[in-house]
Parts: structure tokens; sequence; C-alpha cells
């Protein structure tokens, strides 16, 4: 399995939930944008998980590091597009 494909089953229970919880007026972190670009949202988490991976397999620190800047430039634009903004 890979690409999106992977995510598929994931991100229909996510879906799922957000439902529910948009019904039930439970407050969440996440922005309604999510929900309406969640193919958007699964290539960013994709990238994120990727991303990570290659991180868990560096071979020395500063490779780790080089990793480690490059999450959080994909969990920064993740959460720029996906968090409420209050």
């Amino acid at each position: 399995m890979s690409g999106l494909a992977q995510f598929e089953e994931p991100a229909r229970s996510a879906l799922d939930a957000g439902k529910r919880r948009a019904r039930s007026r439970v407050d969440t972190f996440a922005s309604p944008d999510m929900w309406k670009n969640f193919a958007d949202f699964c290539k960013l988490a994709e990238s994120a998980s990727k991303t990570a991976y290659s991180a868990s397999r560096a071979k020395d620190e500063a490779a780790f590091r080089k990793s480690g800047a490059e999450l959080r430039a994909v969990c920064d634009a993740c959460h720029a597009a996906f968090m409420k903004q209050e």
C-alpha cells in the first residue's frame, strides 16, 4: 500500500469522528476547513509521516536535525491551514 491509499480508512474514520463531534457541538482545535479540504490535509499528513520516518532513520545528529527542521515546517504548514485561528 502506498501513497494516500494507506490513509484511506483512518481518514474516513477521522472524518466520521469529526462529523459526530460537529453534530454534538464538541469543540476541537481543527478548523472546519480541514473537513472541507480533507485531501489536502491527508497530503500534509502523509508528508509529515514520511519526514518523521526519515528522521527515525537518520545516521547521525546532523541528518536528524535536518529531518526535524523539515518535519517542523510540514507541521507548521498543516497547523496554519487546518488549525482554528483564535
